[in-house]
């Protein structure tokens, strides 16, 4: 009896895991930078709160709760900054910004 109550309390535990991990999993604002090589970081600003990621090739993915969102995307030298204003993110739900065209700064 003791062995089957262990063998259910692991596997409850095992699926909650799964379960919040994937839930973490789902949240988040991701898009692709144009020109892939324009971009250093692209960050995600909540009030107080920031996290930022690198673009691999272009693209990225913020993990971040649910809420609203100032979207910066730090542009290399000779390119310009994006700002994107009221980013939501819902939860159980991405956010895809789609392809964000970064322009050259003029001279």
């Amino acid at each position: 009896m003791k062995k089957n109550l262990l063998t259910l309390v692991v596997v409850v535990v095992a699926i909650c895991g799964a379960h919040a991990f994937s839930y973490f999993q789902q949240h988040g604002i991701r898009g692709k930078v144009k020109p892939a090589d324009a971009v250093e970081k692209v960050w995600a600003i909540q009030g107080q709160d920031s996290t930022k990621a690198t673009p691999v090739e272009g693209s990225f993915l913020l993990t971040v709760r649910p809420g609203q969102y100032q979207i910066f995307v730090d542009a290399k030298s000779g390119f310009k900054d994006v700002v994107m204003e009221n980013i939501r993110v819902d939860l159980g739900k991405s956010t895809d910004l789609g392809e964000i065209m970064i322009e050259k700064a003029l001279p």
